[in-house]
């Protein structure tokens, strides 16, 4: 009799634990789900701790069409995320991106959602310089102001052969000083970047925007194909944002 007891509990035992097991491998989603964004630079992360930024406007945006805590930002290294988005369990979405970036412009991959804004870099130098970039060799021989660790292409490899001076900070914000101050000749700084710069500071008269852009790009979400169901939830909702006024007035915000 004990015997017999002591085999249903064992029994028991088995039956928990591969519904266990089954359960973990089935990978339920737990909520909510994370969102890295990389770019520590306004509008898209202001302040990291007090989560104001355009990143954390966007998750919150999300939340509150499906009435639920959905998605939650937060800021990470752009090497540490690039690490992080290698391994197998990599559950979170990385936001503001573009395919290119990323080595899939087949979207193939990662599943790739909707435009959340269009962006483009601008080339900027003084009101007096008043540079019009038409292509990267149109650089040569300046002295050009951009963001620690990001590339650009055409430029980097211009920069690797002692035909343009490439000057670094840790911030696009910085390069506009540097700008004032006559230290580069031109800088790449994306427009939204700008544009809240010029809100707070209405001194863009002294800076000079050159006609034609180094770069134009959406930004988007990538996210792993695992998460599925995370693209059917939210792309959705994302498609629709163009014409949605409470998504329109967060973008304006910033500008």
């Amino acid at each position: 009799m004990w015997r017999r007891y002591l085999m249903l509990v064992w029994f028991g035992l088995l039956l928990s634990s591969a519904t266990d097991v089954t359960a973990e491998q089935q990978g339920e989603l737990r909520l909510p789900v994370k969102v890295y964004g990389y770019h520590l630079k306004p509008p898209f992360i202001i302040d990291s701790r007090s989560k104001r930024g355009l990143y954390y406007d966007f998750s919150r945006y999300i939340n509150s069409r499906l009435g639920k805590n959905y998605l939650d930002t937060e800021y990470m290294p752009r090497k540490r995320l690039e690490s992080r988005l290698q391994r197998a369990d990599f559950d979170a979405l990385i936001i503001g991106v573009n395919p290119i970036w990323f080595r899939d412009a087949k979207e193939e991959k990662y599943l790739w959602t909707a435009p959340i804004m269009r962006d483009r870099d601008e080339v900027i130098s003084s009101a007096s310089l008043r540079f019009e970039y038409k292509n990267p060799e149109s650089l040569l021989g300046k002295t050009i102001g951009l963001s620690l660790g990001y590339y650009y292409y055409g430029v980097d490899e211009l920069v690797a052969l002692g035909k343009i001076e490439r000057q670094d900070t840790h911030s696009e914000l910085q390069n506009l000083d540097k700008l004032q101050r006559g230290r580069i000749d031109v800088a790449i700084i994306s427009r939204s970047t700008f544009d809240y710069y010029n809100r707070y500071h209405r001194n863009s008269e002294i800076f000079h925007l050159s006609e034609k852009p180094h770069d134009e790009f959406d930004r988007r979400l990538l996210i792993p194909k695992h998460l599925e169901e995370v693209f059917q939830t939210i792309n959705p909702i994302i498609m629709r944002m163009p014409d949605d006024l409470a998504w329109l007035a967060v973008l304006e915000s910033y500008r």
